[in-house]
């Protein structure tokens, strides 16, 4: 589980590596080039899931907040 200052840092990571971000309600979307990640978050305190794009394709799918992390570190 996570706080909402995850969600915060999360998205100060994102910003920082060059994504674009787009919030709405509880999902949060990063776009760079070709590349999409978007994120839904349970009541802004945990993380409920994750989808990594390639070329609008779903690539990769997850739960785990580090592993969606990754993915904006890249």
């Amino acid at each position: 589980m996570v706080d909402t200052v995850e969600r915060q840092e999360f998205s100060e990571l994102a910003e920082q590596t060059g994504w674009a971000r787009r919030s709405s309600e509880r999902n949060d979307y990063f776009a760079k080039g070709v590349v999409r990640v978007h994120v839904v978050w349970h009541d802004d305190t945990a993380i409920n899931a994750g989808t990594l794009y390639h070329d609008d394709i779903m690539t990769s799918y997850t739960r785990e907040l580090p592993t969606v992390q990754s993915w904006l570190r890249r």
